[in-house]
């Protein structure tokens, strides 16, 4: 708490100090709660006595008029009470109002605790790891359940049996009575026989409605923890948006512009699975608007809007989903930049330009800096996303702004699911995505274009064997003489594709586990659950599914994934590259990190160096600091810009000069990218020369 509030002093600070109003907010309301309840907690050293003394009287001039009101509601006026004795400093240090003995048995009345106490009694904290664990033995707890279910249902069948033998057996017996009669000991053994066999069935039906009582008992329990974990486990989404306004006036800084960020909604109360991942694509979106959706003050002037930008995200739920809103006032999208981009990379123009954005690799940036041109970003925000069950949409006024809209589960814990068995093995899909369970005929599946296909409301749909597509040695098997298909149909970003499995096996709620980080990243797999025979089944990726179904790309799914693009960098292991720094500290980091990345990576200590080493033997990307001796960045960069051999050569700057002036000299030089020491992130280092090889 103390923590929280130096970080919101320096923030209210640096506010002040840039000439903007400080009007506090849910987020100081919390952390003055918080110091409340830091405050309220018990000491074990004893308080000095004058400061119980001075705290005493403090308290006594504050709720003098709360304890007269109490007492002037007595009908009989109290007798004259002797002077009460200097109070001393509770240990618990509640604030009390100063009592007078009891004028009947001359105890001192009860300590009446201050509404600040009571609201500290009710905080209590519980470690992150602990409701994880709780979740965990919770999932445990559904699969019980679902045994539970199981042995019901098959009591119930036994039942069935039992009651179709009980009427197979006294017909069967009808006849036999009357053999019987000339026969005692037969005749005995009929009777004796009806009446176990009638016992057993009354027993078993009592069995069947108990156990059916205690069933209903144990879902309403269970329903119950469920409801009480998701709440334990809710958090205001404001904690995923903080440091989102510095984020947004840096960003705007070094662009020159002046932009107002805003949270709309911040309140609202989202699975703690949201806050963990929703932080990133957001930071993603929010720097791609400030960057290529908000102008520069004077070009704001000209179209006649305000010369700050704003830019607004707001939260709010609609049924189960939650709805994440980031809104600009600024350009729109430019339609012609994109398609032209598009065109230069290749990709089909003739869809929404507002959807091509999200291809890998798309920018329109004339650089590459530590926000912008890099290419990468909006593909992998909605990678993102879709992995995690939801949907991002984008909207666009020429003049007027963007909006992009993400949908999301309210919680990402406990899922329905369908469960389907192929190649022998149960697999479990999300059932959001599932828009279509059935058997249908094979010959309704036709031909079109190399792939079957299935239509689907006189729309074709392409269908495939999802066990081909988990091990294409099985992608041309037999799928047996039955004369039909069990097909799931999948629906991901707006596409559909249908997958034929062995058996449509059941729906029911389970508890989706990471992969941990070890599998993170396996094709076409999300996550793993346990079923109620105590095996692990894996939960597949419905975005994946769909995008391999239409051949939009491979194990990925249809945007290349970071992780991929590294891996067959590092296979290659032909990249070179060369690093200029005077400091020995900066090159050896730099250094490490892009070696860890597969690339072949050389030093200098300055520019001069570092241009000798090109001449002799020329990297394939250079990555230099601004100022060096003999020969800065800047001079390098001319240098290598004006070599009719070398000219073509990427060059990366890494300087601690933030200011938009020097950015200019940079990129002015030649410079493909100019990214700052002060915010350096590995990641935005390795993606840039990626992007520029």
């Amino acid at each position: 708490a103390v923590l929280a509030a130096i970080d919101l002093a320096q923030q209210a600070t640096e506010q002040l100090q840039a000439g903007e109003t400080v009007s506090g907010g849910p987020a100081y309301d919390d952390v003055i709660l918080a110091l409340e309840a830091c405050a309220s907690e018990p000491s074990d050293a004893p308080a000095p006595a004058d400061q119980a003394q001075g705290g005493a009287r403090q308290n006594a001039a504050r709720d003098d008029g709360a304890f007269q009101d109490r007492t002037s509601q007595d009908p009989t006026p109290p007798a004259e009470a002797p002077a009460a004795p200097p109070a001393s400093a509770p240990k618990n240090g509640k604030r009390v109002a100063p009592v007078a003995p009891n004028e009947e048995s001359g105890a001192q009345a009860p300590i009446v605790p201050s509404p600040g106490a009571s609201n500290a009694e009710k905080l209590v904290r519980i470690r992150a790891d602990k409701l994880d664990g709780l979740l965990t033995s919770f999932g445990e707890l559904l699969v019980a359940r679902q045994r539970i279910k199981g042995r019901d249902d098959e009591l119930a069948e036994m039942r069935d049996f039992l009651r179709t033998w009980q009427k197979s057996w006294t017909a069967a017996v009808r006849p036999l009575r009357d053999l019987a009669a000339q026969v005692p000991r037969a005749a005995a053994l009929v009777e004796t026989c009806d009446s176990n066999l009638n016992h057993l069935a009354a027993q078993t039906d009592t069995l069947v409605k108990g156990l059916s009582r205690d069933r209903g008992l144990v879902e309403a329990a269970v329903s119950s923890v469920e409801r009480d974990i998701r709440r334990l486990r809710l958090l205001p989404f404001e904690h995923a948006c903080v440091g989102f306004d510095r984020s947004v006036r840096d960003i705007a800084r070094d662009q020159g512009k002046r932009v107002a960020f805003t949270l709309v909604g911040g309140r609202t109360e989202v699975d703690r699975s949201v806050i963990d991942f929703i932080r990133e694509p957001l930071l993603h979106l929010i720097r791609n608007a400030v960057n290529h959706g908000i102008e520069t003050a004077e070009d704001r002037r000209r179209a006649g809007k305000a010369e700050e930008g704003r830019l607004t995200l707001s939260v709010g739920t609609e049924g189960q989903s939650l709805v994440v809103a980031l809104r600009d006032d600024g350009r729109g999208l430019d339609q012609d930049a994109i398609i032209r981009a598009a065109e230069a990379k290749g990709l089909d123009t003739s869809v929404d330009p507002a959807m091509l954005i999200f291809a890998p690799g798309m920018s329109t940036a004339d650089g590459v800096t530590e926000v912008a041109g890099r290419g990468m970003g909006l593909d992998i925000v909605k990678k993102t996303i879709e992995t995690h069950r939801g949907t991002l949409a984008v909207t666009s006024e020429p003049g007027a702004g963007t909006c992009f809209t993400i949908h999301l589960p309210l919680t990402l814990a406990t899922i329905k699911a369908i469960l389907v068995r192929v190649n022998g093995q149960i697999l479990a899909l999300d059932s959001t995505p599932v828009t279509t369970m059935m058997r249908v005929e094979r010959q309704a599946v036709r031909m079109l274009d190399g792939r079957e296909t299935l239509c689907l409301d006189d729309t074709p749909v392409s269908i495939v064997r999802l066990g081909g597509v988990l091990d294409p040695g099985l992608a041309q098997a037999d799928d047996g003489d039955d004369d039909t298909l069990s097909v799931v149909v999948l629906s991901a970003g707006g596409l559909r594709a249908a997958f034929a499995v062995d058996e449509l096996v059941a729906e029911q709620d389970i508890l989706l586990k990471d992969l941990g980080p070890r599998l993170r990243g396996t094709p076409f797999v999300r996550g793993v659950t346990l079923l109620t025979d105590g095996t692990v089944s894996p939960v597949l990726s419905a975005s994946e599914l769909v995008a391999h179904a239409l051949g939009l790309g491979g194990a990925a799914g249809a945007e290349a994934s970071v992780a991929a693009l590294r891996t067959e960098t590092a296979a290659a292991g032909k990249v070179r590259l060369l690093i200029a720094d005077d400091s020995v500290t900066t090159r050896t980091l730099e250094a490490s990190i892009l070696e860890q990345e597969g690339f072949e990576v050389r030093t200098a200590a300055d520019g001069q160096e570092a241009w000798s080493m090109i001449q002799q033997s020329p990297p394939d990307l250079l990555i230099s600091d601004f100022e060096m001796p003999r020969m800065n960045g800047i001079e390098l960069t001319r240098t290598i810009r004006g070599s009719s051999r070398h000219r073509a050569l990427p060059v990366i700057l890494v300087t601690g000069r933030g200011k938009p002036e020097d950015r200019a000299r940079g990129l002015e030089a030649g410079a493909n990218a100019y990214l700052v020491k002060s915010r350096f992130d590995q990641t935005v280092l390795v993606d840039t020369v990626r992007q520029l090889l």
